[in-house]
């Protein structure tokens, strides 16, 4: 007999130096992240000093960001860039209408874009939407 405590899925969670590495991969600010977060920016700096335990709830957050970040950068390879081709990549100084996360992680998904077009071989511009 299967106890429902073993079906459930874990949610994640994530060490200071894990939550400290996802946040700045995102090009998240410490003030950023206490936001996303719903906490303060002096918790954000315990969490990742090591002086208190990061949430389940902070670490869903930031890996939720983190894959959409993700989703974002492989929608934007899967649209264009051809290997050898060129490829120009809109970045945006306001928050694009579609993106409900902070606009750094959307710039962070356009970095993601671009190394990987820049591994096709592609030519990569950006430039300012």
């Amino acid at each position: 007999m299967t106890s429902t405590r073993q079906n459930r899925v874990p949610k994640p969670t994530l060490s200071a130096a894990e939550f400290r590495t996802v946040r700045e991969s995102l090009n998240l600010s410490i003030t950023e992240a206490a936001a996303q977060c719903g906490v303060s920016i002096r918790t954000v700096r315990y969490w990742e000093a090591g002086r208190q335990h990061v949430p389940r709830h902070a670490a869903q957050k930031l890996i939720e960001i983190e894959q959409a970040a993700e989703r974002a950068a492989e929608q934007i390879v899967q649209r264009a860039g051809k290997a050898g081709e060129e490829v120009t990549l809109l970045r945006h100084q306001h928050p694009p209408s579609d993106w409900s996360y902070p606009l750094s992680a959307h710039h962070a998904a356009l970095d993601r874009a671009r190394r990987a077009f820049l591994s096709r071989g592609c030519s990569v511009s950006i430039r300012y939407k």
